[in-house]
């Protein structure tokens, strides 16, 4: 199908020497995640969103450009199918639709895209418990700020529910942004805003900026129904209670996900694992291996992403295994390889990923200095 009834209008496009202050306020009033960064001539270079501002912490009054990512984006020529596959692979909120010459044209966003789907009774007749996200990533109201940062980064996750034996309120990541970048630019603090410098905010408990009450939904939902709520409410995730327990999370992402596997939409990349697990790791497992696919697809472009999986060798007594993990990568420029063991599979995954990300982040840093040079001559 063609995407165009599918594109909105672009509410702000930003310059890469336009300062972050300015384009976080824009964000902020706008409500929107992803912005698209162009050049003089209009066209696309990148993409900043609230994950990109949270990773690559700088000071507010820095440049777009230290933040932003590469520019990702589909071509209005493209299908309904590479629209889903983008927000797959990219983690990404909403996109930037271009045309051949990659000038803007308008922007597609995952609400787009479910309520399309949900009008035309593709979706709608799934509950909340056949798509929600089972492994809840919570915090208690006296952890640190900064923990919820790290938990966020490390686990993919936008928003955490805060739990003390109960539901007692919800942190986003928008919400930590928004928080440091602003108290950076040591203005007076708004009411019902914690004050105070970075160093304050980060060490502040989550209570001090979590939001309460929590809008939330039950396991016996329909998805049009919370959808309708996600609308209205102007977020893109919630709690999922049982019994008065989280028992899930439900967010546009894992809608999107539920839309792809029905369009049978492949991914590049291959995960061949020669050990058994249970369902809970392997959820974790595949989680972690979605989050890292999206932070490499935002650096450069994949072609290809396998990963291998096997037993390495089994601990003295014979009942605990070590695990090899084999990560094979082909972008653009390079193929990358790593090889990490360790006892705890997920680690070694998350270990191994790391290393990879570190080795394309290195290659890459290389050719912008070599391209850099090239200009100066």
């Amino acid at each position: 199908m063609s995407i165009e009834d599918l594109v909105t209008e672009v509410n702000i496009v930003a310059k890469p020497d336009m300062t972050i202050s300015k384009v976080l306020n824009e964000m902020r009033s706008f409500k929107v995640w992803t912005v698209p960064v162009v050049n003089d001539y209009d066209k696309l270079v990148g993409v900043v969103t609230y994950r990109d501002l949270l990773e690559r912490r700088v000071s507010p009054k820095s440049r777009i450009y230290t933040v932003m990512a590469r520019p990702l984006y589909v071509k209005s020529s493209h299908d309904f199918n590479e629209v889903l596959r983008k927000f797959i692979t990219c983690r990404i909120k909403a996109l930037p639709v271009t045309n051949d010459e990659l000038k803007i044209e308008g922007m597609i966003t995952r609400e787009k895209v479910i309520e399309y789907a949900l009008k035309n009774n593709i979706l709608k007749n799934y509950r909340v418990s056949e798509i929600m996200s089972s492994n809840v990533i919570s915090i208690s109201p006296n952890e640190a700020v900064a923990r919820a940062k790290w938990l966020m980064l490390k686990y993919g996750v936008t928003r955490l529910p805060v739990i003390d034996d109960k539901l007692v309120g919800i942190v986003s990541m928008r919400d930590i942004v928004e928080k440091i970048y602003y108290a950076g630019l040591r203005r007076r603090s708004r009411r019902g805003e914690i004050a105070g410098s970075e160093i304050e905010i980060l060490a502040a408990p989550i209570k001090a900026v979590m939001n309460y009450p929590v809008i939330t939904a039950s396991i016996n939902d329909d998805l049009m129904s919370v959808f309708d709520k996600l609308s209205k409410s102007g977020i893109s995730g919630l709690p999922i209670i049982s019994d008065g327990r989280v028992v899930g999370i439900v967010s546009t992402y894992d809608m999107i996900k539920k839309l792809s596997d029905l369009f049978k939409i492949t991914l590049p990349i291959t995960f061949k694992m020669d050990v058994d697990v249970d369902d809970r790791i392997r959820q974790m497992i595949e989680k972690v291996l979605s989050n890292y696919l999206g932070k490499i697809t935002r650096m450069t472009n994949v072609i290809n992403f396998e990963i291998i999986i096997k037993t390495y060798k089994k601990a003295s007594s014979g009942k605990r295994l070590k695990y090899s993990i084999h990560a094979k990568l082909k972008d653009d420029y390079a193929n990358y390889n790593v090889n990490v063991v360790d006892w705890d599979i997920v680690k070694a995954i998350r270990d191994c990923l790391d290393l990879l990300i570190k080795n394309v982040d290195k290659f890459l840093s290389r050719l912008e200095m070599r391209r850099r040079r090239v200009i100066k001559e």
